[in-house]
């Protein structure tokens, strides 16, 4: 009678301590898929965004548990969830509204964190008690933001957009394991 409370604790137990594990080890393997073909300079855009929609639903969740233990920021990710992705269902299927920018405006307004002195977002996040958010933020801007840039990229051949968009795809990687770590740590 004992075994199946024991077994549902074991796979309770096991879902909240391995699932983050394995949403940080898929999201460095589709950035890796991406980051080599940068590094060939071939990119084939449909594969590039299909990656990073996958890339954005899995941080999209993430970030989301973040909100979820710290409801005043609400706001501030309903913001950027709609900057970054279109879904349907929980899938990403394409950029939000940041898809009208260039990569560059789109680095200036949203990765600078520009757009918190236009937009009321709930929150001072510049705030010392909001500073854990940061890397939620970049988590959810750095794949949108490297879509852009492959899209410039194809367009015009430019090779410096390269290196840019690599080291976009090394901040994701960065802030997703930041996050991770946050949220396994409780620091979110």
């Amino acid at each position: 009678m004992n075994r199946p409370h024991r077994l549902t604790s074991f796979i309770l137990t096991a879902a909240v301590f391995f699932t983050p594990i394995a949403f940080a080890f898929n999201v460095e393997h589709e950035v890796e898929e991406l980051l080599e073909s940068v590094e060939s300079k071939n990119i084939d855009p449909t594969m590039f965004e299909e990656v990073n929609y996958k890339v954005l639903s899995l941080a999209i969740e993430a970030v989301e548990e973040i909100v979820h233990d710290n409801p005043d920021s609400a706001q501030l990710f309903e913001i950027l969830f709609s900057a970054v992705a279109t879904k349907q269902g929980h899938d990403v299927v394409s950029l939000g509204s940041i898809k009208t920018l260039s990569a560059e405006e789109a680095m200036s307004y949203y990765s600078d964190l520009e757009f918190v002195d236009e937009v009321d977002v709930g929150i001072d996040i510049w705030d010392e008690e909001y500073e854990h958010l940061h890397d939620a933020i970049h988590l959810l801007l750095h794949p949108a933001i490297s879509v852009l840039l492959a899209r410039e990229y194809v367009k015009t051949g430019d090779e410096d957009l390269l290196s840019i968009l690599s080291e976009e795809l090394h901040e994701v990687i960065e802030h997703y394991e930041e996050v991770v770590e946050g949220v396994e740590g409780g620091d979110h």
